[in-house]
């Protein structure tokens, strides 16, 4: 059971974002539409998993194979959210980044966004979901416990989200 592990934000990670795009820009080519930067270390003063998440859009998933490993990650083929392709880059046994590849304009894609810009726009729903962090490390919990506790909050987070986005496109 892995250890739940928050740390305060730090510029940093965007540099790393950056540095690791570029890396597997190099590798996939022209097969990326965009890549993104996701999770909790790309929102300004959050609380996060020290691990660097990208969302890689392409515009076939199955164009993709396991080029990606020549960069140390893993494949964990959708792990969980279908038609995604996972991949976990790990460095003296701590995950360091997570790459979550998906079809250009997939929903999948479109929630992630939100969920990340939503939270950047509303600083009071994103100290909410730091209590839930800090809570939950304070508990002691699990990475397994941490995500059940929260899928409430962040279901509820991420339907806000989806609202918010569709009534700034009107």
């Amino acid at each position: 059971m892995r250890k739940l592990e928050f740390k305060p934000y730090c510029e940093d990670w965007k540099q790393q974002f950056e540095s690791e795009k570029k890396k597997i820009e190099n590798v996939l080519g022209d097969r990326i539409l965009v890549i993104h930067h996701i999770g909790s270390t790309s929102i300004p003063g959050m609380l996060a998993k020290p691990t660097i998440d990208l969302l890689v859009e392409v515009t076939s998933i199955q164009s993709i194979g396991e080029e990606l490993c020549v960069l140390g990650y893993e494949s964990l083929g959708e792990n969980g959210i279908k038609g995604r392709r996972f991949f976990l880059k790990s460095e003296e046994g701590k995950r360091t980044h997570h790459v979550h590849l998906f079809e250009n304009a997939s929903d999948e894609v479109e929630r992630h966004l939100a969920f990340r810009d939503y939270l950047i726009a509303h600083k009071e729903e994103a100290v909410r979901y730091a209590a839930v962090k800090k809570e939950s490390m304070a508990l002691g919990l699990s990475v397994d416990q941490y995500q059940r506790k929260k899928s409430s909050l962040v279901e509820q987070l991420t339907k806000r989200a989806l609202r918010w986005v569709k009534s700034r496109e009107s």
